[in-house]
């Protein structure tokens, strides 16, 4: 039984007036990737002159954007990538795509009718012709890094912002809302990174160019600083689901170790496994981890995690060693298949799918099935004020 049929369950157990105890129940019940196997699908190879974006660039169904010759990709199949300039709007002449849901890719693109050749945030639906500038007119740059649900975000600069970056959210046009944190102190710069269309995760770092990593439900008052502290010097946040976040932090040396939180700087749990030297987690689907590790002879593998080092895979394992050398995961889905890239011994980067095949379940699950479980789910709620751009 995965995850979501788990769930759907055990919410029709707390209708029908389930008796059984919630924590005993769920702590029996935790997704183990240690227990499946997967399968590793080489879905095509990344087109020639097109490059890969470096963050969250495989979305869900293994779509991949970048860009090539100076205009932003995306490629889906075998064969080659779709080219994103726009074809709708006149006077871009560049342009580049950061982020993938699956559906909608975001970038940036600049040309000649952007003010001073700075750049535009964009939104595509896989095609030129479908382009929408999210620059708001208040704003002098923007750039979009992420893609989740009905929302965009990113970042822009305005000379009324002192030279400072703010993280912006946008819903499909060029209205942002401005969520540079107001309440935490010492943070006067921020970029938002990944949505799940209801909360945003990203960065934020103030004159002591120390980066946080921030968690946002919508707006600058809801920002919460995700930081561990103790060992840790600075945090990134790269993707979220839920009320899992993920990412990574370093220390003072430069030693980096893939992160996931469950909403706050205290819940922070340090990923990194085995013999990995460094490590980071790019995507969640609100249950699973999935990143990259380096090895100590520096090689990237893949990795996924169900929520601490212990349950830590190596993906790499499940791809032919004759053929690739490294590979990295970016996202996971809700069905748990997990998304990512991987460079053979010819240096030609793949779409790559590992496909979870789980593991027989022990017979006393089925008797804690009998009795059926109430799930109580844990909603997050923070003081909103948007501040609108337009």
């Amino acid at each position: 039984m995965d995850s979501d049929t788990f769930r759907s369950w055990v919410r029709a157990g707390l209708r029908r007036g389930s008796t059984l105890a919630l924590t005993a129940a769920l702590g029996w019940w935790t997704p183990s990737a240690k227990g499946a196997a997967y399968t590793a699908v080489d879905l095509f190879t990344i087109a020639g002159g097109f490059s890969p974006a470096s963050q969250a660039q495989t979305a869900a169904g293994g779509q991949v954007v970048g860009s090539g010759g100076g205009n932003a990709m995306v490629q889906a199949t075998a064969g080659s990538a779709v080219n994103l300039a726009p074809t709708n709007l006149t006077g871009y002449t560049t342009s580049t795509a950061n982020a993938t849901n699956g559906s909608y890719q975001v970038g940036s693109a600049s040309g000649a009718t952007v003010t001073n050749g700075n750049q535009h945030a964009f939104l595509w639906l896989g095609s030129g012709a479908t382009a929408v500038d999210l620059n708001p007119t208040a704003l002098d740059s923007s750039v979009a890094n992420g893609v989740g649900g009905n929302q965009q975000v990113g970042n822009g600069s305005s000379a009324n912002f002192s030279g400072a970056s703010h993280a912006l959210l946008w819903g499909g046009t060029n209205v942002a809302t401005d969520l540079n944190p107001t309440t935490l102190t010492g943070i006067t710069s921020s970029v938002a990174i990944a949505t799940d269309g209801v909360h945003q995760v990203g960065q934020g770092w103030g004159a002591a160019g120390k980066h946080h990593a921030l968690l946002w439900n919508g707006s600058s008052l809801s920002a919460v600083d995700l930081n561990p502290g103790g060992a840790w010097d600075q945090s990134y946040a790269n993707g979220v689901s839920g009320n899992l976040e993920v990412g990574y932090a370093t220390t003072t040396g430069g030693i980096g170790h893939a992160m996931a939180w469950t909403g706050n700087s205290a819940a922070a749990a340090d990923l990194n496994f085995g013999s990995f030297v460094n490590s980071v987690a790019n995507g969640t689907n609100g249950v699973q981890e999935v990143g990259g590790g380096f090895t100590p002879g520096f090689v990237q593998h893949a990795l996924l995690w169900s929520g601490n080092s212990a349950s830590g895979v190596d993906l790499q394992t499940f791809l032919s060693s004759s053929i690739f050398n490294s590979s990295i995961a970016y996202s996971i889905d809700s069905n748990g298949n997990v998304f990512g890239t991987a460079i053979d011994k010819s240096g030609n980067t793949h779409a790559i799918e590992w496909t979870a095949t789980p593991a027989p379940e022990p017979a006393s699950f089925s008797l804690l099935l009998i009795g059926g479980v109430g799930l109580l789910r844990r909603s997050r709620r923070r003081p909103t004020s948007p501040r609108i751009f337009r």
